[in-house]
C-alpha cells in the first residue's frame, strides 16, 4: 500500500471549463433577450458541459501515473461512490489500481489508503477491466507478467468494499491462470448466479472464455475444465462479454492483424452456439480497416459495437457503429446495411471508445478526435435507426479539450440524474469527468412585427 500525493488540476483546465460554462450561459441569455424581444417558440436542444460541482471544474486527476494505452473502467457503488479501475505505475512497477471518489469528486478517505487501493505482487500487472458485485466487492482482471518466466498470465483480484484484498477469494484474493501464449484478460462480467466470466486471448490466434465460481475456483462444468477456446485470428482482442436473457454468451472483439470484427456466441455451458452466426462465429470487415473498441447489449438483445473505421484505407478514420441481431446477423434497419461510419472531418481521424444505451433507446457514444496533435473527447448520440441525433447540441458541448495523448473515454456511465461520467487516460494520467446536461435554444422565433 502507499500514500497518494495530490497533483493540482492545471490552471488551463480550470479556466477552460469555466469559460465553456460561462459561454453557454451567455449565449443562451443573449439570444433570449436579443434587442429586448421575447421568443414566442424556441425549440430546445440538450448539450453537456463539465459539472462544476464535481471535482475541479468537472474533472478529477489522480496523480498516480497510469498507462494511457490501457483502459480505465468506471464503477458505481450502492452508495453512489465512483471507482476508477486502471493500472498504476509505482516505482517503475505496474499494479492493479482502484481510486474511489465521493459523488462530488472528492477522494474517499474510507477506501484503501486515502482513497487508493493497490497491491504490490512483485510482478508487472495491468488492469484491463472491472466489475462490481451486488455485495460491493470489486472484481478486477488483466494481465500479469512474470519476469523470471517471461510469460503473461490471466490475473483476477477481488477487493472488499473498503479497498482491501478479499483473502477468501482464490489464493489470498488473487487468481492466476497460466497458459502458453496468453496475453491476459481483457473483459469480465458477472452472471446472476454470481459466477464470473473472464475473457482474453492468446498469441496463437485463440480467444478464451473462462468461468469461475464465486470463491474464485474454476468452474469445471463450463467448456473443457472451465474454459472455452475458439480460434479467430492472429492478435485477436475481446472487448466485451455480453449476456443474453436466455443465458447464452456473446464475445465481441477485433483482430488487430487483419483489422476485422468478430462475435462469438456460446451456450450457457461453454459450447459454441450453432444458432448464432456461422456455427457460432461472426467474422467480417465493416470498413477497409475496423478497430472495434467496445460493445453494449441493447434492452431488446441486439448487439451494438463501436470503434473506428477507415472508409477506404486512405482517408482519416471515423467513428464506427454496427448493430447485430440476436442471431448474429447484421441489423439492416440500422444505418446502411447494419453499420454507420461518422466522419467528423478531422484531418487526423476520430474513433469511438465507449457506448451506452439511454433509457429512451438512443445510443450515446464517447470517443476521440485528433487534430494537429491535440486530442479531444467527443460525444455523439444516435437514434435507434443509426441516424445522428441532432438534438444533442454543439454549443459548449465540445469537443472537450484534454491535451495530447488522450485515449478518448474508455468507459461511460449515465447517472440517475442524467449526468454522464467518463473515464480514461490522458498523458499517462487517469481522469474521471462528470458532465451535466443543460438545455440550449437552437433557434429563436419572433412574433410578426416584433422588429
Amino acid at each position: 500500500m502507499f500514500r497518494k500525493q495530490f497533483m493540482p488540476v492545471p490552471l488551463s483546465h480550470r479556466l477552460k471549463t469555466t469559460l465553456q460554462t460561462f459561454s453557454v450561459i451567455l449565449m443562451v441569455v443573449f439570444f433570449m433577450v436579443l434587442e429586448g424581444q421575447t421568443a414566442v417558440s424556441a425549440p430546445t436542444d440538450i448539450t453537456y458541459i463539465p459539472d462544476q460541482a464535481f471535482g475541479e471544474s468537472g474533472f478529477v486527476y489522480p496523480s498516480l501515473q497510469s498507462f494511457y494505452q490501457h483502459s480505465t473502467t468506471i464503477l458505481q457503488t450502492a452508495g453512489n461512490q465512483l471507482i476508477a479501475v486502471d493500472t498504476h505505475q509505482i516505482s517503475g512497477q505496474s499494479r492493479f489500481g482502484l481510486t474511489q471518489y465521493s459523488a462530488d469528486g472528492v477522494l474517499d478517505s474510507n477506501f484503501g489508503n486515502a482513497g487508493i487501493a493497490s497491491e504490490d505482487l512483485g510482478t508487472n500487472d495491468h488492469a484491463l477491466a472491472g466489475a462490481i458485485q451486488p455485495d460491493g466487492k470489486i472484481i478486477v482482471v488483466g494481465s500479469s507478467f512474470n519476469v523470471a518466466t517471461m510469460l503473461y498470465h490471466i490475473q483476477m483480484m477481488r477487493f472488499l468494499p473498503d479497498g482491501s484484498l478479499d483473502l477468501n477469494f482464490g489464493t489470498n484474493g488473487i487468481v492466476r491462470k497460466e497458459m502458453t501464449g496468453c496475453t491476459g484478460a481483457t473483459a469480465v462480467t458477472l452472471q446472476s448466479d454470481e459466477k464470473i466470466l473472464v475473457a482474453g486471448c492468446t498469441s496463437d490466434a485463440n480467444i478464451v472464455l473462462l468461468r469461475y465460481l464465486p470463491d474464485g475456483t474454476i468452474d469445471n462444468s463450463f467448456g473443457v475444465s472451465g474454459m472455452a477456446t475458439t480460434r479467430i485470428g492472429d492478435l485477436s482482442k475481446v472487448v466485451a462479454i455480453l449476456l443474453q436473457d436466455d443465458g447464452s454468451i456473446v464475445l465481441a472483439g477485433r483482430t488487430n492483424l487483419l483489422f476485422r470484427t468478430f462475435l462469438v456466441g456460446y451456450t450457457g455451458d461453454g459450447g459454441l452456439d450453432n444458432s448464432f452466426g456461422n456455427a457460432g462465429i461472426v467474422n467480417l470487415q465493416l470498413t477497409s480497416q475496423d478497430r472495434i473498441e467496445t460493445a453494449v447489449l441493447q434492452e431488446d438483445g441486439k448487439i451494438v459495437l463501436a470503434g473506428m473505421g477507415f472508409p477506404n484505407g486512405i482517408d482519416p478514420a471515423g467513428i464506427l457503429l454496427a448493430r447485430f441481431n440476436i442471431d448474429g446477423t447484421l441489423d439492416n434497419t440500422f444505418g446502411s446495411t447494419g453499420s454507420v461510419l461518422t466522419d467528423l472531418h478531422s484531418a487526423m481521424g476520430s474513433g469511438g471508445t465507449a457506448v451506452i444505451q439511454q433509457s429512451d433507446g438512443k445510443l450515446l457514444v464517447a470517443g476521440w478526435t485528433l487534430s494537429s496533435h491535440q486530442s479531444f473527447i467527443t460525444l455523439l448520440r444516435y437514434n435507434s435507426d443509426g441516424s445522428l441525433d441532432t438534438s444533442l447540441g454543439h454549443i459548449g458541448n465540445g469537443p472537450i479539450e484534454m491535451g495530447e495523448y488522450v485515449h478518448g473515454a474508455t468507459d461511460i456511465m449515465i447517472l440517475p440524474d442524467e449526468k454522464i461520467v467518463l473515464a480514461g487516460t490522458r498523458e499517462e494520467q487517469t481522469y474521471v469527468a462528470q458532465l451535466a446536461p443543460i438545455t440550449i435554444i437552437s433557434r429563436i422565433y419572433m412574433p410578426i412585427g416584433a422588429r
